[in-house]
């Protein structure tokens, strides 16, 4: 696990931009780290920004510009 801050699904959200139940995706399909506290999922800060900027960079190689 990440010794970085863990936050909620909700910060998560605020943070990115993304819907609450995409990031729980991310979190299940092992995309972002994770951690189950009773019965909060928290997740990596730094994972869940790293994803963002991945996916950013994808969307964005396949743009083409128009001249």
């Amino acid at each position: 696990m990440h010794k970085d801050k863990m936050i909620t699904i909700k910060e998560g959200a605020k943070l990115t931009g993304y819907s609450e139940e995409h990031i729980r995706r991310l979190a299940r399909a092992g995309q972002v780290q994770s951690q189950k506290i009773g019965a909060s999922l928290l997740i990596s800060r730094t994972d869940l920004q790293e994803h963002k900027t991945r996916s950013f960079s994808r969307w964005a190689g396949g743009l083409k510009l128009q001249t």
